[in-house]
């Protein structure tokens, strides 16, 4: 349920100029061009009254369903042309999410047959939560649930605020009650900390000292492991280098032995046929080559260590690294470094609880008295605006029919300024509170309010809301359920009279409420080679109009008496608003 009238005290001015529909439900295609006064929908029951509602909920952000997808159709579309002339407030919206604006804005929705929901502002892609604050402020709708809200107390401080401009006081009142929980269960928390502490800095006592025993420093591990990598294959390498050696210069007929006697033989090759020098350069410089070589291998020979105390030193550093890693279930040895550091703040912290608990403490009191006072202002404009509030109710209510109706808003008795009373919205509990005959005590909606009196309850409710928070388009559904007669023709004067203070669309079975339309549209059905399709007609003649009426009062088959009392009915509704 999303009250009538805005949080934020968002003022709009605008007029729903144009509605487009494709592909919606039972609609192959609607196009209906709005007037800015009182306007109503009727139509048979079934005809498709409540898909015109789906589609403009859509345009308020609302989700769609494959449901609602024509069948055999990819998508539907809905499209609405809404004029900005007198929207500052939207036009800065607008403007802010760089969404170009212009004297007329347009929304349009398109739903897939697959579910999925794209919308647009002015051809720019928009989310649902954007579409929401962007619309709901100058289109409502109140419809059956609205109505059944009026029966949840929860929403009388809504309805109560709303009238008395109070929100901006009640949103600050909001924040405080947030910040001082915040403070309340943080210093909650620590005192909780304060009786774990002494257990727990002997856990981090015993943390701390183990690591710092252990004095890692990040990535020696893996130095580590290098090391001992080598130092345990020394004895395998000494004896390969050893081996290489014997093989190049150390045994007999050695690699360095069998170059010596190969170079011979090729220099007397040479002293014998000059042709040979060549390879014998070539063989000269492998010889140094070779001898080069065996010098490299002797010095790394040489500096070979066998260490076995370095070794078992390793094993064990690593050892200790290693168990400790188990021990506090870490992927890494690097991160004992941090939790070393971690254990090492919290302990610094756990030290200087005490001091922060103070200062915590200090800081709750401090928000608290902040509470006490908004919350005691707020509570105080609230009383006071209460008594205006019922005064304006049962005036309307006396022009609903209801002439010795009496209404109260009621503060829940006891209610102080304790904690546990507290909300966001402050530490009041009303309930709205009803008389409908004379000598009845005031009782709960719910217990008095019969459906007819639920909805001019509802409709004295909105009256008043709107002339302090006005919206720009509302729009009315089942706002005649339980009434009819006398009482259907002061509901009808009164949605007129809204008509003249901002946009108003109702959707009626009731010909009393119709006849005061300044614009009547009829929504049709019809059924062509197995085909549903829903169409909307504007009534552009008097007899056109009476027609309809007509239909309302007597049903398809339509006489010159029900014609004549649909005429009479019109020109009552004219005389009664001029």
């Amino acid at each position: 349920m999303y009250p009538f009238f805005t949080p934020k005290s968002l003022r709009v001015a605008v007029v729903l100029l144009h509605l487009k529909i494709r592909n919606f439900a039972t609609i192959k295609e609607v196009e209906v061009d709005f007037g800015s006064g009182f306007s109503i929908l009727t139509g048979e029951t079934g005809a498709g009254k409540s898909i015109l509602i789906d589609a403009i909920m859509l345009l308020r952000g609302d989700r769609g369903r494959t449901s609602l997808v024509r069948s055999g159709e990819d998508q539907s579309e809905v499209e609405a042309v809404l004029s900005l002339e007198r929207a500052e407030e939207t036009c800065q919206l607008l403007e802010e999410s760089g969404i170009e604006v212009e004297d007329e804005m347009i929304i349009r929705c398109l739903l897939s047959n697959q579910g999925r929901l794209r919308r647009f502002v002015n051809g720019v892609s928009v989310t649902a939560d954007y579409l929401k604050t962007l619309t709901r402020p100058m289109i409502t709708i109140h419809g059956q649930h609205e109505h059944q809200s009026l029966l949840q107390t929860s929403s009388h401080l809504d309805f109560l605020d709303g009238f008395g401009g109070l929100y901006p006081l009640r949103e600050k009142v909001g924040k405080f009650y947030l910040h001082y929980m915040d403070l309340a269960d943080r210093v909650t928390k620590h005192e909780q900390d304060l009786n774990q502490r002494t257990e727990r800095i002997a856990e981090l006592n015993e943390v701390i000292e183990e690591l710092q025993e252990l004095s890692l420093e990040p990535g020696e591990e893996e130095h580590l492991l290098q090391e001992t990598k080598r130092l345990s294959g020394a004895e395998n390498l000494i004896q390969l280098l050893s081996d290489s050696k014997g093989m190049l210069i150390e045994n007999e007929m050695s690699l360095m032995e069998q170059m010596e006697f190969l170079r011979k033989n090729i220099q007397e090759s040479s002293e014998l046929d000059p042709s040979c020098a060549p390879m014998l350069e070539e063989l000269e410089q492998c010889f140094y080559q070779l001898e080069d070589f065996g010098r490299t291998l002797q010095k790394r020979y040489d500096l070979v260590e066998i260490n076995p105390d370095r070794l078992s030193f390793l094993n064990d550093r690593l050892n200790r690294i290693q168990r400790l890693q188990r021990k506090y279930s870490l992927s890494h040895s690097d991160e004992l470094c941090e939790l070393l550091k971690s254990a090492e703040i919290e302990q610094e912290e756990l030290l200087n609880l005490e001091e922060n608990s103070q200062m915590l403490e200090e800081q709750k009191e401090n928000a608290l008295m902040e509470l006490k006072k908004n919350s005691a202002k707020l509570s105080a404009k609230r009383r006071n605006i209460s008594t205006d509030l019922d005064d304006q109710i049962i005036k309307q209510l006396q022009h609903l029919g209801m002439e010795k109706a009496q209404f109260q808003t009621r503060f829940k008795d006891g209610v102080s300024i304790d904690e546990t009373e507290w909300s966001e919205k402050g530490i009041d509990h009303v309930e709205f509170m009803l008389s409908v005959n004379p000598g009845q005590n005031m009782k709960s909606l719910t217990q008095v309010a019969s459906g007819g009196e639920l909805s001019r309850t509802m409709l004295a409710l909105k009256t008043v809301l709107q002339t302090h928070d006005p919206a720009s388009v509302m729009i009315f559904d089942e706002v005649d359920t339980g009434i009819s007669g006398r009482v259907a023709e002061m509901v009808g004067q009164k949605l007129r009279n809204l008509g003249f203070q901002q946009q108003t669309l109702c959707v009626t079975h009731l010909p009393q409420i119709a006849a005061f339309s300044e614009t009547h549209y009829v929504v049709k059905k019809q059924i062509l080679k197995d085909e549903t399709y829903t169409e909307v007609c504007k009534m552009n003649t008097p007899e056109e109009k009476a027609q309809e009426i007509a239909q309302l009062i007597g049903g398809r088959e339509i006489t010159e008496k029900t014609f004549s009392v649909a005429y009479e009915m019109l020109e009552q509704a004219q005389n009664a608003i001029r």
